[in-house]
């Protein structure tokens, strides 16, 4: 299940569970009423294991396409200390963070492909329509046309021939395939994750969102009363970016050679030094869960302003954009008018 989904599985499940409902009875409804064939089949088997004795969080670690091992591991926990219902409301509150972080992405993602999709429309609607109709028409009247909309047309000619026109399928389905596999194929995973690391603006982007999932996912685990190593471990598992997946695994080893988180983060090199100073307070202190609250808080207000800095930066670039379509539409008017005075005074007698 995608995360939207695993939200309103969640949902479903505190709230029968906190009505007093037992879990076999859960699961037989869900599986009942859920649309999708895959899903209702595992919920009806988690249900067959539960009536046979078996937990909720052992049951649901056979089936992964419902909930991954963060949130089976945080349930595991809720059961152990008869606070099922804590640690269901705990998962919501993480799976919310990480909706409302994936809503940030695709926003700051949207106005810059706007504008790309925007100027590119325009483009090909001044290349294949406007410019070879003011071509043919001076060209008509017997005018000289500027060079540089000779070209154009040339292009528009070129790009639909019959041989373009015939090839156009085949290159749309090898760039289609090629984007496919860069997306898709398991081999590229490493190659993709620092491509997007070094895009400017979404490579600042993806380090913050995977740092906030890894806050977020460690209050969570220490709130449910996991052990650091537990909790470091767990926490990992959220990282999305492969080639960040590595790095924030190594903050796993070290606390397993016995370091404390705060030396640990420290060591990675991953994170600003006001990051680890907030959680080097929290372990001298024993308020560790608040000093997860403020870098939560810090990362989100960090997000907010890279999104704001990105729109910002795209703005411009909008205009500047603009402003070079207006001068070359005015430039080709120019010469165009230009073009025609100068015929005219070829005519004209002496």
């Amino acid at each position: 299940m995608n995360l939207k989904k695993q939200f309103l599985f969640t949902k479903k499940l505190e709230s029968f569970y906190k009505a007093g409902r037992p879990l076999l009875e859960i699961f037989n409804s869900l599986a009942a009423n859920e649309p999708s064939l895959a899903l209702r089949k595992s919920f009806s088997k988690v249900a067959e294991e539960i009536r046979a004795g078996s937990s909720l969080a052992a049951a649901l670690e056979k089936h992964d396409d419902i909930l991954d091992v963060v949130y089976a591991k945080l349930i595991m926990v809720g059961e152990k200390s008869g606070r099922l219902d804590v640690v269901l409301n705990q998962i919501l509150e993480l799976q919310r963070a990480l909706i409302a972080l994936h809503k940030k992405i695709i926003s700051a993602s949207l106005y810059p492909i706007a504008i790309v999709a925007t100027y590119l429309f325009v483009f090909s609607i001044l290349i294949f329509f406007m410019i070879p109709a003011i071509t043919d028409f001076m060209i008509k009247f017997n005018f000289d046309p500027p060079f540089f909309l000779m070209w154009v047309a040339q292009l528009k000619g070129l790009c639909c021939s019959p041989l373009s026109l015939c090839a156009c399928p085949f290159a749309i389905a090898l760039i289609t395939i090629a984007i496919y596999i860069f997306i898709n194929i398991d081999f590229l995973a490493g190659f993709r994750s620092i491509v997007m690391l070094y895009i400017p603006g979404f490579g600042r982007l993806e380090k913050l969102k995977n740092m906030y999932a890894y806050f977020f996912t460690m209050k969570v685990c220490y709130e449910s009363g996991l052990s650091a190593l537990e909790a470091t471990e767990l926490s990992t598992h959220n990282i999305t970016n492969d080639h960040l997946f590595d790095r924030y695994a190594e903050i796993n080893e070290y606390v397993n050679e016995g370091d404390n988180i705060s030396s640990s983060l420290n060591k990675s090199n991953l994170f600003d030094f006001d990051i680890i100073d907030l959680v080097r307070v929290g372990e001298e202190s024993g308020r560790l869960e608040e000093s997860y609250k403020e870098i939560i808080e810090l990362l989100d207000d960090k997000i907010k302003t890279t999104v704001a800095i990105m729109i910002a930066m795209v703005k411009p670039l909008g205009i500047v954009f603009g402003l070079l379509f207006l001068l070359g539409v005015f430039g080709t008017v120019f010469l165009i008018v230009f073009s025609a005075f100068m015929k005219i005074k070829e005519v004209l007698p002496h």
